[in-house]
């Protein structure tokens, strides 16, 4: 392969990594107006949520946290092209594109989570998310 044509190749994933990004950051915002609040069973300081998330078209979930705390986050999905993406009301953006998580957070305030299938492809995916906080 030629120096142009890798110039090229590594443009094109860039601009599809940024793409990916920025659709991300849409579902996020969304959810600051629509999304399903998560609450613990009494007592417990983790909760277990399932869904559905079409293809390009998610779940979005709604979190209160404070500054301090700890958010341990695991998804799994029968696709390996779901993810997650969270940020807060605050204007914080925590994590994008994994599916996998943890760490301190940084303001009180409301936690988005947004759940994605990026596989392109037609159908559903099922996944199950574990959120804890300590």
């Amino acid at each position: 392969m030629r120096e142009n044509e890798k110039l090229k190749a590594k443009n094109l994933l860039i601009v599809v990594f940024l793409l990916c990004a920025l659709f991300s950051a849409f579902a996020v915002l969304e959810a600051q107006v629509i999304g399903t609040r998560v609450k613990f069973p009494k007592g417990r300081a983790s909760t277990v949520l399932s869904g559905i998330a079409n293809r390009f078209k998610g779940r979005v979930y709604v979190l209160g946290a404070r500054a301090g705390q700890t958010m341990l986050m695991h998804l799994t999905s029968n696709k390996r092209d779901v993810v997650f993406a969270v940020v807060n009301q605050c204007g914080d953006t925590l994590i994008t594109q994994v599916t996998d998580w943890s760490g301190v957070l940084p303001s009180n305030c409301d936690y988005t989570i947004a759940v994605n299938d990026f596989s392109g492809k037609n159908g559903t995916a099922k996944y199950t998310l574990e959120i804890t906080i300590r």
